[in-house]
């Protein structure tokens, strides 16, 4: 959902409500902005979301410098160029240059 200039309203915004069983612990959740879907496949998000190597930040840091990178990509199959064309809307195949901010958390077993 795009919010701001010729966006939506922010109270349209997409809110879930997620019941403590429905998360387990070790799993993780990436907030993004629109640069963040529109430039990542699943995969690639998947990818450096999972590497047990990095911690948080630097998850979240790979996660907006890879959007950087593949925004600036011509020739590429991005997911904006994806959902624009299934939607028949005429969009060059390349990334699209857009914000990009991400937060990854992982959820961890409160201790009683």
């Amino acid at each position: 959902m795009q919010v701001g200039t010729n966006g939506a309203d922010p109270g349209d915004g997409v809110y879930h409500e997620y019941k403590p069983e429905q998360i387990a612990p070790e799993e993780y959740v990436v907030v993004g902005s629109d640069g963040i879907w529109d430039n990542l496949k699943d995969y690639m998000i998947y990818q450096i979301v999972v590497d047990p190597v990095t911690n948080l930040q630097s998850k979240a840091d790979m996660l907006t410098k890879s959007a950087s990178h593949f925004g600036k990509m011509a020739n590429y199959d991005s997911p904006f160029y994806t959902k624009a064309k299934q939607q028949g809307v005429d969009y060059p195949k390349q990334g699209k240059l857009d914000d990009n901010a991400a937060i990854v958390a992982k959820i961890v077993k409160e201790e009683v």
